[in-house]
């Protein structure tokens, strides 16, 4: 795969993680190998910085990832399982695939692995969507979306990411192999603002609805397209505005 520099590296952290020491706090006991697996292994890495060893094992954790890992099975096998004959011929992915490959190159690039794979767990909220017969998203985009997630959940779960990029590919299909022989996604800061993505309104931090606009909307378009979203609900007496493009719409009540 064609992957950032970073990648490389945490291949060389993963292997220097998994090689034995005389500190047994500092091992990967095999158990837990065999309970868990390889790809819940490597995601815990990242989050927590460290191997789950037999005396320090954050319980809640591990089984939040396995929780994500199995949703992203799912999912995935869902949305791979629908007929869309033209989704090989390369098209541009929808712009919430292009704000996520953004995302994650961005914390690869400062070796920020714990929010990196945060992103990926964020980003398929789309897909699940999708599953569910929710997303505007047509079916092509659904497909292509997925293949961009695959693609970019392979330094965090390469044995899932090449099961599922198999499967994608389907029977006879050029794009068939290895995932990691596949060129790495990558997408520029200028070709983001023509992007269409779904943003978030909070109230006071907290989620209220979502609106479909371009990434680069300006602040001005932003709030008057989230207060013909909120309607009513939109609050009386707005004390600040935070506004990140592309990310989140705020409004501060006094």
């Amino acid at each position: 795969m064609t992957a950032p520099y970073n990648f490389r590296r945490l291949e060389k952290r993963w292997h220097d993680l998994l090689t034995p020491s005389l500190d047994l706090g500092d091992r990967m006991p095999e158990y837990y190998l065999r309970e868990y697996g390889q790809d819940a292994v490597r995601m815990y890495a990242l989050f927590s910085g460290s191997l789950p060893g037999r005396s320090r094992r954050d319980e809640e954790l591990a089984d939040g990832i396995l929780h994500y890992l199995r949703r992203y099975w799912k999912i995935a096998n869902v949305i791979l399982e629908r007929t869309c004959p033209d989704s090989h011929i390369a098209k541009e992915i929808p712009g919430e695939a292009r704000e996520l490959t953004y995302t994650v190159n961005e914390r690869i690039d400062r070796s920020m692995w714990n929010t990196a794979a945060a992103a990926m767990m964020e980003g398929l909220n789309p897909l699940r969507k999708a599953e569910r017969g929710q997303s505007r998203m047509t079916l092509m985009e659904e497909r292509l979306y997925m293949k961009n997630y695959i693609l970019l959940s392979a330094p965090f779960t390469p044995y899932i990411a090449q099961e599922l990029w198999m499967r994608y590919a389907g029977p006879g299909q050029i794009e068939a192999g290895n995932v990691m022989d596949a060129v790495w996604p990558e997408v520029d800061e200028s070709d983001r603002f023509e992007d269409m993505i779904r943003l978030p309104v909070c109230v006071d931090g907290k989620k209220r609805t979502e609106i479909r606009a371009l990434y680069g909307l300006s602040r001005e378009q932003a709030v008057e397209g989230a207060a013909a979203a909120l309607g009513r609900r939109m609050p009386s007496s707005v004390a600040k505005i935070i506004y990140v493009p592309g990310r989140m719409l705020n409004f501060v009540t006094k």
